[in-house]
């Protein structure tokens, strides 16, 4: 379309138009009238008229000592600032630009008017600056500038930037609500006056500023002045006030005033007393802050008297009076000799709180009474103990602090302060000694003392109780640590922990990989337990408390002994493996070992188990194999993810539990976290075979919670996911567990589809098996757990009491005297594990092993036998097996069939095999391989393509296979960290399971190492999705992921796997 003259003409009208109404607004000067010598401004003209006569004009010189005075309110632009009190950016282009006043010398009275809409992007003030010539005296009075706007880079005021001498310049009856604005860091702005010169004279009278001031966006604190190099001598604040927007706690000229004074009429109070304050007023119902109207209504402020009462002798000055609907600090405090300032009160009996100011909202005279603590010396006497070093110490009560000032200690010597009292010094610490507390005699007879009582009174001398440790010898036939003692058995966790040398834990002196046996029973504390089981509290105090063994990694055996008394009051097990340090728990195997009359309790703590507490983020294989804990375990208040175990509080990675028991009482506390009679929560793979349960579970209904429900208990595991084998277990512990799910054998597992059964761990059972177990326990109290048939896991032979299941799927409920006239021990006893076609499997599960006790059956002998898991297929039944093998015997593997594979093998380290070699030691895992029997569409294909394919295709259906070589040993050892010696790595036992590399995370970064140079390695999801791949290209590595999940990392034919949060 073309455009004709007509059509142009109209563009460029609208252009004209456009153009104008984003123009800035322009306002012609007018000379103001000239009255008695002063000249009148009425109007915004007017006023941009008298700067040009200050400034000059054209021909005109400059006036700089004319006389001006305002006969009315001036608006100069509307809005210019927001509601924030910042510049109305959506108008500015069109606002009219100020000019300021240069060098005035003259006079301007306000005579109690205002100045708004000041605007000026490139400089400040109503006057660039003021020159007082000498001898002479410049005057700005009775003037307020309100909702202006102003930046530079150079000194700014909102009255004036820069005053200079050498005469006199008097502010007096000013205020202003503006913005100020520098683009340079730590500006020199204020309200009134950006700099004062080193030879002006100024004097600041009854002036207020509530001026928004912003250093390169931010807002600077409120004060009055900027920069001054004037003398104290010629620059005089007097009666003026900076209205606090900012975190500012002082200025340094005139007086900080919260924003509550603007509005209560405090402000407008102060401001009239002094002698040239008469025009200032405010009507507290209407007006929001102090104007020029010369009368006070409505509002709560006058001065009131206050006295403070001290002591006697006291010639300290306080302060005699305040304002009603101001905040008044209160004086610091006082000291005497042995005495501490403890607080202002109210009245003489020192009751309710002590007051620290006079609120805004007080009136009427007051009077305070200082309440002085007598303070007595405490010392320390360590025994050869050493104090920790917390830090400069600035004495026992430093007398010009306040009481909550005059606890810091120092050296060997603390103090009180009568009728407070005070805890006790925690920060010793003796080498090779563990400490037992504070006692108030030398002889270190009767309770230990943790703190001084409110009623105590004198000097105090207390002296430290230390348990001394015993380093145990090393046996050289197999490297491992001797243990016939308690003290030999403290020795040797400190020896785990780092800490025998110096007392503390020491991350570089810990050992990375030790073994450590018992040659004899040992009794650490008699009676723990009453004979109900619950803990003998009353003897709190004279039990050793338990020194656990921290991040222990390396076998411990037993050798059948036992050790009586352990008092854990505040610990998580007897073992901890905790979230990776420097040096992680890799490993930690445990054999032969008997724990009783003992008790288990964390205080704040996540998870506790018996024999080991672990935390969310410990990655160990664990391995318990005849251990047996007969005590009582208690997880204190309510606590998220609370996790509980008679034996593991939680295991993440590995666990074996086999031939092993737990008997006593477990407290589920108030939390929502998983409890089991043998383990707490499991999510990768767990192998429980030949274990026990007996006792009880409560959960009291009187302790509050936070959660809806208390978690799972199973009589067995709590919660369980991914692999678990679980054969030939009993549990016979009750239920009394208020609000809980509870189930005789597994507490829950994860099932995507229904979030009854387990909405914790993000991992689904895979090929599962539950066989030929049996729960006698009742349930008192609890709600039987809504446990489904999922398909992958494999339930066969398992019987409950009569009435604790919630359906019949996962077993067949029996009643009680069916446990105890053997009809449900023959059924266990007879069992022998079937493959679909009823043939039965060699080294298949069976139960030979179970005999009639008195209520129940129960297990004689142990399970010797190795495990191998065989795996199959995820999409085909079978999905694979379980089986036993006995180290030594050759026994042949079970020969699986799929619709559209050929088997060709189970691979076991590098080699296909249809039968385990006598070779073979260790737990193993096997995978099924096979070849794609081809379409007929493909059956023209030549055999060299197709032995290509088929080979291919074997190698990728082994991806998520799993295999350990018969002679493949482990060795959990930590650069950098000691080892007790060779022979006590080879202590431990080797485990087919354990992948042959380790794995760490840090943030998304899943951390390998030891990994085999040269191999293949993948990282998949759980459902076999690759996420990563690649070529092992250095032992140690790190490859990153974008989100949190469980991952599997294989390398060549191990797996292992991991959690990122």
């Amino acid at each position: 379309m073309k455009l004709g003259p007509f059509s142009f003409a109209i563009m460029a009208l609208a252009f004209i138009a456009g153009a104008a109404a984003v123009s800035a607004k322009e306002i012609t000067s007018e000379v103001p009238e000239l009255s008695g010598g002063c000249y009148q401004i009425s109007t915004a003209e007017e006023l941009y008229g008298f700067a040009e006569i200050v400034n000059g004009h054209d021909s005109t010189a400059a006036n700089t000592s004319a006389c001006g005075e305002l006969t009315k309110d001036i608006v100069v632009n509307k809005n210019v600032l927001n509601e924030w009190n910042r510049l109305n950016s959506d108008s500015a282009e069109t606002l009219a630009v100020w000019k300021p006043m240069v060098d005035f010398a003259g006079k301007f009275d306000g005579n109690g008017h205002t100045i708004s809409g000041l605007y000026s992007p490139d400089s400040a003030g109503l006057f660039e600056s003021i020159t007082s010539p000498e001898n002479s005296v410049v005057v700005v009075r009775d003037l307020g500038i309100l909702d202006s706007y102003f930046s530079s880079t150079t000194y700014l005021g909102v009255l004036v930037n820069s005053v200079y001498g050498p005469g006199k310049t008097q502010i007096t009856n000013f205020y202003t609500f503006s913005t100020i604005e520098s683009t340079k860091s730590n500006p020199y702005i204020a309200g009134v006056v950006g700099y004062v010169s080193g030879n002006a004279s100024l004097t600041l009278t009854n002036c207020y500023s509530v001026a928004n001031l912003v250093d390169n966006g931010n807002n600077y604190d409120s004060r009055l002045l900027g920069y001054t190099r004037s003398s104290n001598e010629s620059l005089n604040v007097i009666n003026s006030y900076a209205v606090k927007l900012s975190s500012s706690k002082n200025i340094d000229y005139g007086t900080l005033v919260d924003t509550a004074a603007l509005f209560n009429g405090a402000l407008t109070f102060l401001l009239r007393e002094n002698a040239e304050g008469s025009i200032w007023g405010q009507d507290v119902d209407r007006d929001p802050y102090p104007i020029f109207t010369g009368t006070l209504k409505n509002s709560i402020a006058d001065r009131y008297n206050v006295t403070f009462h001290t002591f006697d002798s006291d010639t300290a000055r306080y302060l005699d009076n305040y304002v009603a609907g101001l905040i008044t600090m209160l004086p610091k405090g006082t000291s005497k000799e042995n005495l501490v300032f403890g607080g202002w009160y109210r009245d003489a009996e020192f009751s309710g709180e002590n007051d620290t100011a006079i609120s805004n909202t007080t009136t009427g005279d007051l009077e305070y009474w200082a309440k002085m603590y007598d303070r007595y010396k405490v010392t320390y006497h360590p025994n050869g103990g050493k104090m920790e070093n917390l830090g400069p110490y600035i004495g026992c009560g430093n007398p010009n602090k306040s009481y909550q000032d005059a606890l810091i200690l120092t050296g060997d010597v603390s103090c009180y302060l009568g009728g407070i009292g005070s805890n006790l010094r925690d920060s010793y610490y003796r080498d090779s000694s563990m400490f037992l507390g504070w006692y108030d005699n030398e002889e270190l007879e009767g309770d230990p003392v943790d703190s001084i009582t409110t009623s105590d009174k004198g000097d105090k001398d207390f002296y430290a109780k230390w348990y001394e440790y015993k380093r145990p010898a090393i046996d050289t036939a197999d490297g491992c640590y001797i243990i016939s003692n308690a003290a030999e058995l403290y020795g040797f966790s400190a020896l785990v922990d780092g800490s025998f040398t110096t007392g503390k834990y020491n991350e570089d002196e810990r050992l990375a990989n030790v073994c450590g046996k018992l040659t004899k029973d040992i009794v650490v504390n008699e009676n723990v337990l009453k004979r109900d089981g619950t803990l003998d509290s009353s003897r709190i105090n004279e039990f050793i408390p338990w020194k656990e063994i921290v991040l222990y990694n390396g076998f411990f055996d037993g050798q059948g002994h036992t050790i009586s008394g352990l008092y854990m009051g505040d610990a998580d097990g007897m073992f901890y493996t905790g979230q990776p340090y420097k040096y992680a728990a890799t490993k930690v195997v445990i054999h032969n070992l008997k724990v009783r009359d003992s008790f288990v309790s964390r205080h704040l703590s996540v998870s506790v188990g018996g024999i080991i507490g672990s935390h969310s983020n410990a990655y160990a294989h664990i391995e318990i194999e005849n251990t047996h804990f007969d005590g009582t375990i208690v997880v204190p208040g309510g606590y998220l993810n609370a996790h509980v175990g008679g034996l593991v509080a939680e295991a993440h990675n590995l666990l074996i539990i086999r031939n092993s028991s737990h008997r006593g009482l477990i407290d589920v506390g108030a939390g929502d976290g998983a409890a089991g009679g043998l383990v707490g929560l499991s999510d990768y793979y767990t192998f429980l075979i030949q274990n026990s349960n007996e006792g009880r579970f409560v959960g009291d209904e009187e302790k509050e919670t936070q959660f809806p429900t208390r978690g799972y208990v199973g009589g067995l595991v709590g919660e369980v996911s991914t692999h678990f084998f679980i054969v030939n277990n009993y549990n016979a512990a009750d239920f009394d567990c208020h609000d809980c799910y509870v189930n005789g054998l597994i507490g829950g597992y994860y099932v995507e589809t229904d979030q009854r059964i387990h909405a914790r761990a993000p991992v689904r059972p895979e090929q599962s098996f539950v066989l030929n177990n049996h729960s006698k326990g009742s349930i008192i109290s609890g709600v039987p757990s809504e446990l489904d048939y999922y398909w992958v896991v494999i339930f066969d032979n398992n019987f409950y009491l009569d009435g604790t299941l919630s359906r019949d799927s996962i077993g067949t409920p029996v009643e009680a005297l069916a446990f105890e006239d053997g009809t449900v021990t023959k059924a266990l006893h007879d069992y022998v594990q079937k493959d679909a076609l009823g043939n039965e499997i060699a080294g298949s599960a069976y139960g030979a092993n179970w005999i009639q006790g008195d209520e129940y059956p129960v297990l004689t002998n142990s399970e010797t036998r190795n495990v191998a898991w065989l795996y199959v297929s995820k999409t085909q039944e079978p999905y694979g097996y379980v089986l036993f093998y006995t180290p030594g015997q050759e026994m042949p593997l079970p020969t699986p069939s799929l619709s559209d594979q050929t088997f060709l093998g189970w691979e076991f380290g590098d080699a296909l095999v249809t039968e385990i070699p006598a070779t073979a030691s260790g737990n193993l895992i096997l995978s099924a391989q096979w070849k794609s029997i081809p379409s007929s569409s493909s059956v023209a294909a030549s055999s060299s393509s197709t032995a290509k394919s088929s080979s291919s295709e074997a190698k990728s259906s082994s991806s998520n296979a799993k295999s350990s070589s018969s002679t493949a040993k482990s060795s959990s050892s930590s650069a950098g960290a000691k080892s007790s010696s060779s022979m006590g790595k080879d202590a431990i036992v080797a485990d087919g399971f354990v992948p042959q590399f380790s794995l760490m995370v840090a943030g998304r970064e899943i951390q390998v190492v030891n990994a085999r140079v040269g191999a293949a390695y993948a990282v998949l999801d759980l459902q076999g999705r690759i996420v990563k791949q690649g070529q092992v290209e250095s032992s140690n590595f790190a490859v990153m992921v974008e989100r949190a999940g469980n991952y599997l990392v294989r390398i060549g034919s191990n797996l292992q796997m991991v959690r990122l949060k």
